[in-house]
C-alpha cells in the first residue's frame, strides 16, 4: 500500500542491540552441524545457500527474509541480488537430497494439500507485461511452479530416501505478517506438540535404524580385520 515495506535493515539493527542474538552460542551450537538459510540469486534465478557457521549472517538474514512485494528492492551483495529463498526453492528438500541426506525431515506452515496456486497470476502477468510490475509477478509465477515441482518430489521421492512431514491439518491462526501474538502463541504451541510428538515416534525408530546400521557396520569392519589377521600380507 506504499508504505515502504519490510524494512530489514531495522531488522538487523534490533538483533544486534535490542533484541541481541547470541551469535557466539549459535556458532558453539553449530560447531558439528550446518545450519544454512535459503535465498534465491536472481543474476541466473538459482537457489543458493549461506552457510550459517561461515558465511556473512547479516547478508544470510537479509536475503533469506527479502519476501518479493513485501521487500521493495532485492538485497546486493558483491556477486548477486537476492530476494527469499522461498521463490526458486519454497522446500529445499531437493538440496538435502542432493546433499547426500536419506532421512529428511520437512516441516511446513501449511497442510500437505495446499499447492498454492494462484492462476489468475498467470493472466494478469500477460496484462502486466510492459509494466514495472511484470518482473514482480514473474517471481510469483515462478514460486508456484517451484512449489509444483516440490510437491511432485514429495509425493514420488526417489527409492533410496525416507521423507517424514511435520505439518498442521489445516490452516495456522497467523499469517505471513501483521499477526496478533495470541495467534502466535497457538501456532508455536501446536508446532511444539508437533516437534515432540515426531521426535517420540518417528524420532525414535530412526535413531535405532542407525543404532543397527552402525553396529552392522562395525560387525562388517571387524570380519575383514580378522580376515587380514589370518591372512598375513593381504
Amino acid at each position: 500500500m506504499g508504505k515502504g515495506g519490510l524494512n530489514l535493515d531495522w531488522l538487523v539493527q534490533q538483533v544486534q542491540s535490542d533484541l541481541m542474538l547470541d551469535w557466539k552460542a549459535g556458532r558453539e551450537n553449530m560447531r558439528d552441524r550446518t545450519v544454512l538459510a535459503s535465498a534465491c540469486g536472481l543474476s541466473e534465478h538459482q537457489a543458493c545457500y549461506f552457510n550459517l557457521a561461515e558465511d556473512d549472517w547479516e547478508l544470510a538474514l537479509k536475503a533469506t527474509c527479502a519476501i518479493p512485494l513485501l521487500h521493495t528492492t532485492p538485497v546486493q551483495s558483491e556477486n548477486d541480488q537476492y530476494v527469499d529463498g522461498g521463490v526458486c526453492a519454497p522446500i529445499p528438500v531437493h538440496e538435502a537430497y542432493r546433499r547426500g541426506y536419506r532421512h529428511i525431515v520437512v516441516v511446513r506452515t501449511m497442510p500437505v494439500e495446499y499447492n498454492g496456486e494462484h492462476q489468475w497470476l498467470k493472466g494478469m502477468n500477460k496484462w502486466m507485461k510492459k509494466t514495472k510490475a511484470a518482473d514482480l509477478m514473474g517471481l510469483l509465477i515462478e514460486h508456484e511452479e517451484s512449489y509444483s515441482k516440490t510437491q511432485a518430489f514429495l509425493a514420488a521421492p526417489p527409492d533410496d530416501v525416507t521423507i517424514y512431514e511435520i505439518h498442521p491439518n489445516k490452516a495456522l491462526d497467523s499469517k505471513l505478517i501483521g499477526s496478533p501474538m495470541e495467534a502466535l502463541e497457538r501456532d508455536y504451541e501446536l508446532g511444539l506438540k508437533s516437534g515432540r510428538y515426531f521426535l517420540n515416534t518417528m524420532g525414535r525408530k530412526i535413531a535405532r535404524m542407525q543404532t543397527i546400521q552402525s553396529e552392522q557396520w562395525l560387525d562388517k569392519a571387524g570380519a575383514v580385520d580378522s580376515l587380514k589377521a589370518a591372512r598375513p600380507g593381504a
